[in-house]
């Protein structure tokens, strides 16, 4: 069910849990040399913030990007934890159908 969700979800469940962390932005700095493992696209942006530069990069990846991210980094969970850390209900617009 994990890969079922959409992409924006899947970014707002990574943020989130993300934030959690500590340190935030060195995990976000870290998290970013990842992401550019994975994925080939380059900005060259000035960003205040690596938590900025995960969101910009994350953003203009593939789905089957960030889902292999999500799986190295160990970020596939059961969807009742991902309602949990997005203190909300999953619905039918949060898959892709």
């Amino acid at each position: 069910m994990f890969k079922n969700l959409n992409l924006l979800t899947l970014i707002e469940y990574l943020l989130v849990e993300i934030d959690k962390l500590t340190p935030m932005e060195k995990i976000y700095e870290t998290y970013c040399e990842e992401l550019y493992k994975i994925s080939k696209l380059n900005f060259n942006l000035t960003y205040t913030t690596f938590r900025q530069k995960f969101i910009m990069k994350i953003t203009s990846m593939r789905k089957s990007e960030i889902i292999e991210f999500c799986e190295k980094e160990g970020f596939v969970i059961e969807i009742k934890k991902i309602e949990e850390v997005l203190k909300r209900k999953i619905v039918r617009e949060d898959y892709d159908l």
